[in-house]
């Protein structure tokens, strides 16, 4: 299995590096990248969301039928880790490693093909899919790694980690409703997390992250980090994150954690 990995890896970085040219890097296209994927990251939180927007996954339903259309753009980051390439992986080439992937993906793989022709869509909107899915998986990582960006931008990311943190961890949904605070609201969403410094909590849980680890060198330089599993963010689902949170709120809304602390002791 090793070696079946490592083959489709560099068959993908192959593809990948030949549609990567220099002026992908210039500040140009990385600014407007990062633009892009923080207004599709705003809207869509998780990275499925554009392949239900798209129609290959109808709402509700789950992500395990195309779970493998993922696997050769991992596998060509491992790859191109073992040859010290990854530094090429950024943002500003987020979009032609999803075109990489995406194409030897309906190449290669026949279940994909087939959940396409059931669902009617084509393999051009598939990859569109694709290409917004690593755009919004390249916004939090760019924005959590510590890169600078424009106010705009990081506002974006910023409502859209909370939007996740809402979705995923039931702590965030009491701690919200405690204070009063509609998890709609992008506006309310983003003083909330501005408030509670969460993306600065966030990135205390990253450097435990085996990918961050593994990617801290190119981190430090190119500011982005890929992967389905760290993307999940499992994070915000631990007891040492709840805590950390409630350690925040306690010290800038005693009374709400006192009521949260309260509630969970009477359960």
């Amino acid at each position: 299995m090793e070696q079946y990995k490592k083959e489709v890896g560099q068959r993908v970085l192959t593809i990948f590096e030949s549609r990567v040219s220099k002026k992908l890097f210039e500040d140009a296209n990385v600014n407007e990248r990062l633009a892009r994927a923080s207004l599709l990251v705003e809207e869509n939180p998780f990275v499925t969301n554009p392949f239900r927007r798209y129609g290959i996954l109808k709402q509700g339903e789950s992500n395990i039928k195309i779970l493998n259309a993922f696997q050769p753009n991992l596998w060509a980051q491992d790859f191109a880790f073992t040859e010290k390439k990854l530094d090429k992986m950024t943002v500003a080439t987020a979009v032609e490693r999803a075109e990489a992937s995406a194409w030897y993906t309906l190449e290669n793989y026949q279940n994909i093909r087939q959940v396409l022709k059931s669902a009617g869509v084509s393999q051009y909107q598939f990859i569109r899919a694709f290409i917004e899915a690593a755009l919004i998986e390249s916004a939090y990582y760019t924005r959590l790694s510590g890169a600078e960006l424009t106010d705009a931008v990081k506002k974006r990311i910023d409502i859209a980690l909370m939007k996740r943190a809402v979705r995923d961890k039931s702590t965030f949904k009491t701690v919200l409703t405690q204070l009063g605070v509609n998890d709609r609201d992008n506006e309310a969403l983003f003083q909330f997390t501005t408030e509670m410094e969460l993306t600065d909590v966030l990135r205390e849980f990253i450097i435990v992250d085996p990918y961050y680890n593994r990617r801290a060198a190119h981190i430090d330089q190119f500011k982005e980090i890929n992967s389905q599993r760290s993307v999940q963010l499992e994070h915000t689902k631990t007891p040492l994150f709840a805590e950390k949170l409630l350690g925040k709120l306690i010290s800038k809304y005693p009374g709400a954690a006192r009521k949260m602390l309260k509630a969970k002791d009477a359960s």
